[in-house]
C-alpha cells in the first residue's frame, strides 16, 4: 500500500520520516486515493464538498473520525448512492448525536459508530497529562510551537 498524506502545516522539511509520502497538492491526492483518512481539527468550512467527491476515484472508501462538518452529508450521500463513494465509515456528524432516521442508516455500504475512542481510562489520563507538560512547556518558553494549529488558515 502507498500511504499519502496532504498536511498544510508541515514543512517537508519538517516531515517524519515513516512510510507516508507528503502530497503538496490537495485535489491530486483526492484523485490517487483509494481510501481517504480524514484526521484534523475542525475547520470553518467542509473541505469535502460536491467537487471533490466528483474529483476521486470511483468506489473510494471515506473514513471520518476527525470531526463532523468536515464533509458535506449531503453530497456524501449522494456520492455513496450513485457508486462514487464505495463506503464510509463515520463515528461523527454534523449534528451531534444524529437523528435516529439519518439518510446514513439507510445505506448498507456505511458503518456508523460513537466518537469515544478518547473516552477510554488511558486516554483520558494521557490527555490530561499531556495537556498539563504543554502548559508547562508554554511558561517555560519551550512550548513545540508544530504542535499549535492555526485554524484561520486551514485549507486557503
Amino acid at each position: 500500500m502507498v500511504v499519502m498524506a496532504y498536511d498544510p502545516f508541515i514543512a517537508n522539511s519538517q516531515w517524519p520520516e515513516g512510510p507516508a509520502e507528503k502530497i503538496e497538492d490537495f485535489e491530486f491526492a483526492l484523485k490517487r486515493a483509494d481510501c481517504i483518512s480524514v484526521n484534523m481539527p475542525k475547520s470553518e468550512k467542509t473541505i469535502l464538498n460536491k467537487k471533490e467527491f466528483s474529483i476521486m476515484k470511483n468506489g473510494v472508501v471515506i473514513v471520518n473520525t476527525a470531526r463532523g462538518g468536515i464533509m458535506d452529508e449531503g453530497a456524501l450521500i449522494d456520492a455513496l448512492k450513485d457508486g462514487k463513494v464505495g463506503a464510509a465509515g463515520l463515528d461523527v456528524f454534523e449534528q451531534e448525536p444524529p437523528e435516529e432516521q439519518s439518510p446514513f442508516s439507510e445505506l448498507k455500504q456505511v458503518i456508523l459508530t460513537p466518537h469515544v475512542a478518547g473516552l477510554s481510562e488511558e486516554a483520558a489520563k494521557a490527555m490530561a497529562i499531556s495537556s498539563v507538560q504543554n502548559v508547562i512547556d508554554y511558561f517555560d518558553g519551550t512550548l513545540d510551537q508544530s504542535l499549535v494549529v492555526n485554524r484561520k488558515n486551514l485549507f486557503d
